[in-house]
């Protein structure tokens, strides 16, 4: 399976935003299912994103999705990695 991550440095954190199917649901169950498929490669904690509309949506750590709530998606770090 491939997935698509952005890892990104914050002053005080280190995380990585993991981008889902568009049609995925941005829940907690869903959040769990990532994490527990991630290899420990992967830095955490983790925000999941999906792109349902033009924009993206996210779901996590309150204060890391609004940190990067207002980055451009052609401005995320993107790598493919296979799991």
């Amino acid at each position: 399976m491939k997935i698509r991550v952005a890892h990104f440095k914050a002053s005080s954190t280190d995380f990585s935003v993991i981008l889902l199917a568009s049609n995925s649901e941005l829940t907690a169950e869903a959040m769990k299912s990532v994490g527990s498929k991630l290899p420990k490669t992967i830095q955490r904690p983790i925000v999941i994103a999906a792109k349902p509309t033009s924009d993206l949506a996210f779901y996590g750590q309150d204060d890391l999705v609004n940190l990067i709530d207002e980055v451009k998606m052609a401005q995320f770090p993107w790598k493919v990695l296979n799991i």
